[in-house]
C-alpha cells in the first residue's frame, strides 16, 4: 500500500539515514521534513500525511507531546536513541518503536505495520454499518456489533474485543484509535488499558466498575470521565 511520510527530526545523520530508507522503498513518499516541533505541528494542522517518522527529542517541546497535541493522528512510528519511552508511546497507539541505531530491515517492519494498521481502517471503514462493524482477526474478518461488545483492552498494537457471549476477538488497531472512533457509540476511556461500553455498566465505585462478572480499574487520569458517565446516567 502507497503512503506518504514525513520525518520530524533534529539530528542531520539520522534525517538522512531516514531519507535513504524512504528512498529505498518505493511505496512510501516523503512530503517533508522537520528539525523542530513548532514547525511540524504547523504543517500538520494543514496537512495529513498517511505515516510520521517521529524522533522523542527535537526542539520546542518531546515528540510524545507533539503526538498529544494532534487531533488527526498519523500512523506515527518514534524513533529514538532511548527505550524508556517505548511503553508510553504503544499506550498513545503509536504504530511502532525504532531504536536507533535501526537498520533497513528493522524500518521495513515498522512501516509494513503502518501499512497494514492503514489496510484495516481502509477495509472497516467500507464495511461500517449502522449498528455494526466488520475487523480483520487474524486471515479473518469478523462482523461485531456495537452492542454485543462489553469492554475493549488495549494490548498495545492490537485491542482484544470482549463480547457477550464470552467471546474474544483480537484485532491490529489501537485503543486511542478507538476511543475517538466509538465516542458518538456511547464507549469511554476508563484505563490506559480500557475501553468500555457505557450500555454494559451495572456497577460503578471510585476506583472500579463492573460489566458482567468482570470488574475493570479506573485509572487516576479517566476518572472525569466517570464523572460524566454518572452525570449523564442520573
Amino acid at each position: 500500500m502507497n503512503a506518504t511520510c514525513i520525518i520530524i527530526e533534529d539530528e542531520f545523520p539520522a534525517t538522512q539515514l531516514l531519507i535513504k530508507y524512504i528512498e529505498l522503498t518505493k511505496e512510501l513518499t516523503l512530503l517533508s521534513t522537520f528539525s523542530n516541533a513548532d514547525l511540524a505541528l504547523g504543517y500538520l494542522s494543514n496537512n495529513q500525511p498517511d505515516i510520521v517518522f517521529l524522533d522523542i527529542n527535537i526542539p520546542g517541546m518531546s515528540g510524545l507531546d507533539l503526538y498529544k497535541h494532534l487531533n488527526q493522528k498519523p500512523y506515527t512510528i518514534l524513533t529514538t536513541a532511548y527505550n524508556q519511552f517505548a511503553i508510553e508511546g504503544f499506550e498513545l497507539g503509536v504504530v511502532d518503536y525504532l531504536l536507533k541505531p535501526f537498520s533497513y530491515d528493522r524500518f521495513l517492519i515498522a512501516v509494513s505495520r503502518a501499512q497494514e494498521r492503514m489496510s484495516v481502517r481502509s477495509n472497516e471503514s467500507s464495511l461500517v454499518e449502522d449498528d455494526l462493524f466488520w475487523v480483520k482477526s487474524g486471515y479473518k474478518t469478523v462482523k461485531i456489533k456495537y452492542d454485543d461488545i462489553l469492554y475493549i483492552e488495549g494490548l498495545r498494537e492490537y485491542v482484544m474485543y470482549h463480547l457477550e457471549n464470552g467471546e474474544q476477538i483480537i484485532s491490529l488497531n489501537a485503543l486511542k484509535s478507538l476511543e475517538e472512533s466509538l465516542a458518538r457509540r456511547h464507549f469511554i476511556r476508563i484505563h490506559k488499558s480500557y475501553l468500555v461500553n457505557v450500555k454494559r455498566v451495572s456497577v460503578i465505585g471510585k476506583k472500579s466498575l463492573k460489566i458482567g462478572t468482570k470488574d475493570l480499574p479506573v485509572g487516576s487520569t479517566y476518572r472525569d470521565n466517570i464523572t460524566i458517565l454518572l452525570r449523564d446516567n442520573k
